[in-house]
């Protein structure tokens, strides 16, 4: 739902508000949105997916838990997370692979619940923002380019 308002949403106020940056503008917001996604929005579940696998795994079995935690990093910040190798190794030697197993697949789960509605959220928090931000200012206006250009001259 959030990719099929964002795109149009976004590259029509680029296109309304800056109207002489033409394709080369567009291109260069749309760039940006699928940068964002791979270099924030990776790592931002991914760290999703570390703490729901940290909290499965110590539910599953307070001594796995303990021998596989580890540390975490996101963009510089350091949280608690497990060594899901020697957590997989300690459930193996335990005989309790499957269990294990369905916990991660359990994170996995949960992670994807947690992003799809952590993301459409921030979208919404900052549409809504921006929504404000132009009520303040008499209501959204499109950016219009005045006089035509003259033969051969593509300048407006």
């Amino acid at each position: 739902i959030g990719q099929t308002f964002y795109w149009p949403t976004v590259l029509g106020f680029a296109a309304e508000q800056y109207p002489r940056g033409g394709a080369l503008t567009l291109n260069t917001v749309s760039a940006i949105g699928l940068l964002s996604v791979g270099i924030i929005g990776t790592p931002i579940m991914g760290s999703f997916h570390d703490n729901h696998s940290k909290t499965n795994v110590k539910e599953m079995s307070s001594e796995i838990y303990e021998a596989s935690k580890a540390d975490g990093s996101f963009f510089g910040a350091t949280y608690e997370s497990i060594d899901r190798e020697k957590a997989l190794a300690l459930a193996k030697e335990q005989g309790k692979i499957t269990e294990y197993e369905t916990a991660i697949n359990k994170a996995s789960r949960q992670s994807l619940r947690t992003t799809a509605f952590a993301f459409p959220l921030v979208m919404l928090i900052s549409f809504g923002l921006i929504a404000f931000w132009y009520k303040s200012r008499g209501g959204y206006q499109a950016v219009k380019l005045v006089g035509e250009p003259e033969a051969g001259n593509a300048e407006l």
